[in-house]
């Protein structure tokens, strides 16, 4: 008799403890992840820490934590080919927090979402399952790889090199150098009044001089049919990205534009000229965010609403695996009229195009 209410006993005692472990498992619980970085590059690893916060005196016995992974980002070595979730099994004792980081790869350029975060914890009679959702969801950015493209033959030497040639010098206005004799050919604006009445000769100021060259990286994603493949857009996109690398790394600002919409934002992507490692990482977010699928205009009319007021120190790139006779007489009449701009002509042999090779025009055939 004694033993069935004690077995009596215990089994009520168990099951209020369990009831009350229900009611309060999940309180002042946190569960977050968070990247090392929010931007890697293409063929790279990133980290990702999952984080257990359990900050009151009842542990969580055992628990899942489990949040929805993106298909282009590899996890453990496993190639899903589409998103899925995955699953860790985690246990924390009272006011404990355990990091744990997990490494990925990066298979695909895009932007990605970690989404779906969510605990699921037992009770003390393994008959019920809680589950609690967190709104942890960082995005990592997958920057186009910037090694050279080994699919085609592309001399970036001699783009970059003939493109610095060009390179015009003006004077900064802010950087005085100091004070020389007047000659015909300098502006009355330049004459330094106060040392002409000193030395009585004609007198001017002289600055240092800047270089003013800007490159727009023209990326044109126009393509024949809807039968292009995404390898040829994407060879094309890391081609600009190797470019602007190689322009930060000689201290040429630059810039890109595309006809491709925001894949976050269904908008227009357009990063005026800059320099700087700052600027380079902000153009590899840009082109990230591509979505090559989804093109907002034809690229003739992009190319016919660049600013003509910048020709003096703007220079342009196109990054093409198209061409047509409509690109050719765009690009025909933006250099007549004093425009300076390069084509970069992506030639893949699945197609076989009838082309003319013009000034400027660099042929990158595929090996």
């Amino acid at each position: 008799m004694y033993i069935l209410l004690i077995a009596l006993l215990l089994a009520v005692s168990v099951g209020m403890l369990s009831r009350a472990y229900r009611r309060s498992w999940s309180k002042r619980l946190n569960v977050s992840l968070r990247l090392a970085d929010d931007g890697v590059f293409e063929g790279e690893q990133g980290e990702v820490t999952e984080v257990i916060s359990n900050n009151k005196l009842t542990p969580v016995f055992w628990g899942y934590l489990r949040f929805r992974v993106p298909g282009p980002l590899c996890f453990d070595g496993a190639d899903a080919g589409h998103d899925y979730y995955r699953e860790d099994r985690v246990s924390v004792l009272a006011y404990e927090e355990i990091s744990r980081t997990i490494r990925f790869t990066a298979l695909r350029r895009g932007c990605y979402r970690l989404s779906g975060l969510q605990f699921t914890a037992g009770d003390l009679l393994f008959h019920y399952k809680m589950m609690r959702d967190f709104p942890s969801a960082p995005e990592i950015y997958v920057y186009p790889r910037v090694a050279e493209i080994g699919r085609f033959r592309i001399d970036y030497e001699t783009i970059i090199g003939e493109t610095a040639a060009r390179r015009s010098l003006i004077e900064d206005p802010f950087s005085f150098r100091g004070i020389r004799d007047y000659s015909p050919f300098d502006s009355m604006k330049a004459v330094n009044w106060k040392a002409t009445a000193r030395t009585g000769n004609l007198k001017v100021n002289q600055y240092s001089t800047t270089q003013s060259l800007q490159i727009m990286l023209l990326v044109d994603l126009d393509g024949y049919n809807q039968m292009d493949g995404r390898q040829i857009k994407e060879d094309t996109i890391r081609t600009a990205a190797c470019l602007a690398r190689r322009l930060t790394l000689s201290g040429i600002a630059s810039g890109f534009a595309t006809n491709a919409a925001d894949t976050l934002t269904g908008e227009s992507i357009r990063t005026e000229c800059g320099s700087g490692r700052g600027h380079f990482l902000h153009l590899m977010r840009e082109m990230a965010k591509i979505d090559a699928e989804k093109l907002l205009a034809p690229f003739d009319r992009i190319l016919a609403e660049l600013p003509r007021g910048s020709r003096a120190k703007t220079q342009y790139i196109l990054i093409s695996y198209y061409y047509g006779e409509d690109l050719v007489r765009r690009l025909t009449r933006l250099q007549a009229e004093g425009l300076s701009v390069q084509w970069v002509f992506l030639n893949d042999k699945s197609r076989k195009i009838d082309f003319v090779r013009r000034p400027g025009m660099y042929v990158c055939d595929e090996i």
